[in-house]
């Protein structure tokens, strides 16, 4: 196949004003590659299904329902394409210039390429320490792979391995990475292919929407000790760590102290949290206001990122 073929799915929700950018970024590059571009949006409430439907007449619009969040649209744009391979990315992203070209001539050039399920490319905040490099899971709970990635789906072999993107309204990627990474590994080239915008309204992994999200980020943090406690107790005990400490503060933050006292007892009982100091300060503050450690979290989580 002399000309890529990709199905290009943008997920989005209440974001009419960008969406037609993230189209234009696909469209330009329409002479570099056979493209099928396929917009899911998450029930949005604003004119999103106008814009795209009298502006963007050639894309294959789907409206979810109900509001579920990325994953659950991702998966059903993964469903809806007919291509062998789709790029996915959000509604406030770009791709950049010749970045289609850019992903086929890495793939042309990869002798295992129809061994793997993704592979991934560099938005513009992501970074790796080589300019390739096949990614386990231990590579992931190491930190060596920084930033966001652009993913492209080798479609029917992904959906035949049942893989899917989490149901959850945050997020929650790193279930399906990681457990990719320690299935088959994920290639992944530190070729930029996507600029991460900064001018979408507030994002789902922002500070105040950890806060207010409690109780949907302490299920999170619960999900990935479940499903990767041995892989973090043999990689990154200092990630095993934050899982734990992650899951108490944030069932304080959703209100229930209960919850958060029992993940307390649970982390000291194995190990996790090492010292008499460190326990009592956190059983100190599962028994504080609600608001006040919403405050506090937010508060600490902007001096930490300064």
């Amino acid at each position: 196949m002399d000309k890529p073929s990709f199905s290009i799915i943008i997920t989005t929700y209440n974001r009419a004003h960008l969406i037609g950018r993230a189209i234009d970024s696909v469209l330009q590059q329409q002479n570099d590659a056979e493209l099928e571009i396929i917009v899911v949006d998450d029930n949005s409430s604003d004119n999103t299904q106008q814009v795209v439907n009298e502006l963007y007449p050639m894309v294959t619009y789907m409206k979810q329902e109900e509001n579920l969040g990325p994953g659950p649209a991702r998966n059903r744009g993964l469903k809806k394409a007919t291509k062998s391979w789709a790029i996915l990315f959000d509604d406030d992203d770009t791709l950049l210039p010749g970045s289609l070209s850019l992903i086929w001539d890495a793939m042309k050039n990869f002798e295992s390429l129809e061994e793997y399920p993704v592979l991934n490319f560099a938005h513009s905040n992501g970074t790796i320490q080589s300019d390739f490099h096949c990614f386990s899971i231990q590579d992931y709970l190491g930190d060596k792979i920084q930033g966001d990635f652009v993913p492209v789906i080798q479609v029917k072999k992904f959906l035949e391995l049942d893989y899917a993107y989490p149901h959850t309204k945050i997020g929650g990627e790193h279930l399906l990475w990681w457990q990719i990474a320690k299935d088959s590994g994920i290639p992944t080239w530190a070729k930029c292919v996507a600029k991460v915008h900064s001018d979408a309204p507030i994002r789902l992994t922002s500070f105040e929407a950890q806060a207010s999200r409690a109780l949907e980020y302490a299920q999170l943090q619960d999900k990935t000790i479940e499903l990767f406690e041995k892989e973090l107790l043999l990689f990154s005990r200092s990630k095993l760590r934050d899982k734990w400490l992650g899951s108490i503060v944030y069932w304080k933050l959703a209100g229930s102290k209960q919850n958060a006292v029992e993940r307390l007892r649970a982390a000291r009982e194995k190990g996790v949290v090492s010292t008499s100091v460190l326990y009592w300060l956190l059983l100190f503050f599962s028994y504080m206001p609600s608001a006040l450690c919403k405050k506090m979290f937010v508060f600490a989580k902007k001096v930490r990122a300064k």
